[in-house]
């Protein structure tokens, strides 16, 4: 039954399902121009896919084999910079597939037809998160690059940052993969041994590592199955039905005629004629997916083999001195250097945090945590559990020690706790005022690599707003809002929503450029995308054009997003993302977070709404024009933070309270820059008054 490499040997990489549709478009190989560019330079390239597999050749070599990991996070701080326990789940669910371990291997058929729950074989292959980088420095095994790359990835992110590919299992974590045949949606792939060690490693997309956090539940196996392919083993229908060139080269595999014939796990499918065996979709290096759940007897043999031989890397990784390059293995002369990091580091009040003592290089023998503003000050334990009740910035030192001696590790503010409890409800802002970015607390992330706005001078209601200058040289950038806080609980059952105005046209039908709206419920740690749009769908344009400028209301689209299912929620923050694809620049206008749209709020005709003096020292006038006689009112004066100061007025307005005086003094206010908060049924205004004493 052995079978062969078929067209292309070097990554694989798996395409989106739809279960839904009859025509199934499952997982895929499709780099096959790499391999055959490897093949060509390559003299007797079938003499390196092969290696002694018998059986009594690697079982004198058997035991566990431990694997140093690094994760490469590629991220510009979107979605795709996973969390550090989703990557530790992603590792969890390795050691329980390569060890026997995974639960649903005893699923495995048994039958006349398709005996092979014997097969099912633990590949006594360990993996842990590296504990020193190269240079010798702790590390947790998680390496974060701020960089746009990890849109379209592909071997270029492995020029973008490498750690040595014969100490290190290399595993770059993306956004999106550039699919190299076209259609599909790539969500990995891996070099085999034999291919460069340039390139060596594995491309994963973020939603294909692990089980939780954005982790898609449709990819829990896809890292086993990348992770099988560095190995050195090949897809179960590798050489379809004629095995042409070998196949997979495994022995206790059953031929499969295609990448598509197992998607169904249909308990009796035979797809090959020859034999008399059932098709083996239970394998991790088939594309049956649900049903994955075992690698065989040979398959392990092979993968020991190449783990064995002398002419690849592989070799390398699990050798005791290896093991102590990497800190897997402590040393037992020297000193521990203390070195930590925590599951979360931004909190809500009252939430917890963990913490990881991932001191290297000596064993810790005695270890003292110390934390400002937790419940507990101080520990000994590994992994301790702090709770933060109050709002703050607060202190993190580890020291530990051996009898060789000990270190300090401290970093100050590492934990920033916010409260649970956000002041604001809602926001209008217009950016009319072009001294401030935001007067309702918007800002911009300013990363390395991000994209600025710019305040310009047309608007859809107004005569100003922002702009994301996309242009064709900085495709893949990314512009982000951020909104301050919010209670949004206070607008349950009010249908509550975001919506703002687009003006944008496109340049050509290639540039595609996207808006995207993601969500933070647990005060700003973790961040989930729940709307995008791509070019088409928000361009208010007809046909192309280049260096879009809107110039009238009919060239604005209003695009909305309901909150709904986070009423309840008292501390909520969003994220309006732009992304470059290189096409024109896109204009974003009177963003509302309340229950009305953004179109229908009549109060950003700001001469409604009078303040003088403007800036004041002794008192303020607020006047209201007669628009806003017989309305319920809201009138609420905050500080710059959004802090909530006062309720000057709460009330239905009458003809004679269209005037209020604001003495600051009275209030006790320390001189500095103010906001009055307008809001009726019909919407909300946002006013600055500065107080100059």
């Amino acid at each position: 039954m052995t079978k062969s490499v078929f067209n292309y040997l070097g990554a694989c990489l798996f395409i989106l399902f739809n279960f839904w549709n009859s025509n199934l478009n499952a997982q895929q190989c499709g780099t096959n121009a790499k391999f055959e560019q490897w093949k060509n330079v390559t003299p007797n390239w079938q003499e390196q896919i092969s290696v002694n597999s018998d059986n009594n050749h690697v079982e004198r070599r058997d035991g566990k084999k431990i694997i140093p990991v690094v994760f490469h996070i590629i991220n510009t701080n979107g979605p795709e910079n996973i969390s550090t326990e989703q990557i530790k789940d992603a590792i969890r669910i390795l050691n329980l597939d390569f060890n026997k371990q995974n639960s649903d291997w005893q699923n495995v058929r048994n039958t006349p037809n398709a005996p092979f729950l014997p097969l099912v074989a633990d590949m006594e292959i360990e993996f842990q998160l590296a504990k020193k980088d190269p240079q010798g420095n702790c590390t947790n095994g998680i390496n974060r690059i701020f960089s746009s790359l990890h849109i379209d990835a592909g071997d270029n992110i492995k020029q973008l940052v490498k750690w040595p590919v014969n100490r290190y299992l290399n595993i770059w974590v993306v956004s999106t993969i550039s699919n190299f045949d076209g259609g599909g949606i790539i969500l990995g792939y891996s070099n085999f041994p034999w291919m460069s060690a340039s390139s060596d490693g594995i491309v994963m997309r973020s939603d294909a590592i692990g089980s939780i956090g954005t982790a898609n539940p449709l990819y829990v196996r896809a890292l086993t199955h990348e992770v099988g392919h560095y190995f050195g083993l090949m897809h179960t229908f590798q050489g379809g039905c004629s095995e042409s060139d070998g196949g997979d080269l495994v022995d206790d595999t059953p031929p499969v005629a295609a990448q598509f014939s197992n998607t169904s796990c249909n308990i009796t499918n035979k797809s090959c004629t020859q034999g008399s065996f059932y098709d083996q979709w239970e394998n991790f290096m088939d594309y049956s997916h649900g049903c994955q759940s075992m690698f065989t007897v040979d398959q392990k043999s092979r993968v020991q083999a190449f783990l064995v031989d002398n002419r690849y890397t592989r070799k390398n990784l699990y050798t005791i001195e290896n093991l102590e390059f990497t800190g897997i293995t402590p040393s037992v002369s020297q000193k521990p250097l203390s070195f930590f990091d925590s599951d979360v580091q931004l909190i809500c009040a009252g939430s917890s945090v963990q913490f990881f003592d991932n001191s290297c290089n000596g064993n810790v023998t005695h270890r003292t945590w110390e934390f400002q503003g937790g419940d507990i000050q101080s520990s000994n334990q590994p992994s301790p559990i702090v709770t933060y009740d109050e709002p703050g910035e607060f202190n993190v030192k580890l020291t530990t020690s051996n009898s060789l001696g000990s270190s300090t590790y401290e970093i100050n503010k590492y934990i920033k706790v916010v409260p649970k409890i956000a002041q604001l409800t809602g926001i209008y802002e217009s950016f009319e005022d072009q001294s401030s970015f935001s007067l309702e607390g918007i800002t911009q992330l300013s990363f390395q690599g991000f994209g600025t706005f710019e305040n310009v001078g047309v608007g859809y209601f107004g005569n100003r707003c922002l702009r994301a200058p996309i242009s064709i040289a900085n495709k893949g950038s990314r512009f982000i809002l951020e909104t301050p806080y919010l209670n949004i609980s206070k607008m349950s059952g009010m249908n509550p929503k975001i919506s703002f105005m687009v003006g944008y046209g496109r340049r050509n039908a290639t540039n595609n450029d996207y808006i995207r709206i993601l969500i933070s419920d647990d005060c700003g740690n973790t961040w989930k995308q729940k709307y995008q749009r791509i070019s088409a769908q928000f361009s208010s344009s007809n046909g192309y054009v280049t260096n879009f400028t809107p110039s009238h209301q009919g060239e604005w689209k209003r695009l909305v997003l309901n909150l709904s299912e986070y009423q309840n929620i008292t501390n909520l923050k969003i994220r309006i993302e732009i992304e470059s694809g290189g096409g024109n620049p896109i204009y974003i206008d009177d963003i509302n977070i309340s229950q009305y749209f953004t179109s229908t709020n009549p109060i950003e005709n700001e001469s409604k709404v009078h303040i003088f003096p403007n800036p004041g020292n002794d008192f303020f006038n607020i006047q209201l024009s007669q628009s806003f006689i017989n309305k319920n009112t809201s009138i609420r004066l905050f500080d710059i933070t959004g802090k909530e100061i006062s309720q000057i007025f709460e009330d239905i307005i009458d003809a004679q309270s269209l005037n209020f005086i604001l003495y600051p003094r009275h209030d006790k206010l320390k001189p500095g820059i103010y906001f009055i908060k307008i809001e009726t049924d019909e919407g909300i205004l946002t006013k600055r008054l500065i107080f100059a004493d």
